[in-house]
């Protein structure tokens, strides 16, 4: 399966979740959104030699991290502190 494909399927049943108002597909497909996004970005870009790529697969990782602390932010205040304090 081509890693466009993965990333498409994500964003198709994340889409549904919301349309159908369905909390636990939301939930999990969140993160999931831009860690296949991530994945494909890697797989595509294997053979380039960048300083950017380091750049750009570091910001995914923390914006992966920062969507999976978020989902947590109803819980607890502190998981809404630790999602802002790469931004201070």
């Amino acid at each position: 399966m081509k890693p466009a494909y993965i990333f498409g399927i994500t964003v198709i049943v994340y889409f549904l979740g919301m349309a159908l108002a369905q909390d636990t597909i939301q939930f999990i497909f969140k993160p999931l959104l831009v860690s296949s996004l991530l994945f494909y970005f890697v797989i595509t870009t294997k053979r380039a030699q960048s300083a950017l790529k380091g750049w750009i697969i570091g910001a995914l990782v923390f914006s992966v991290a920062g969507d999976t602390l978020l989902l947590f932010a109803n819980t607890n205040e502190l998981f809404l502190y630790w999602d802002f304090a790469p931004f201070w």
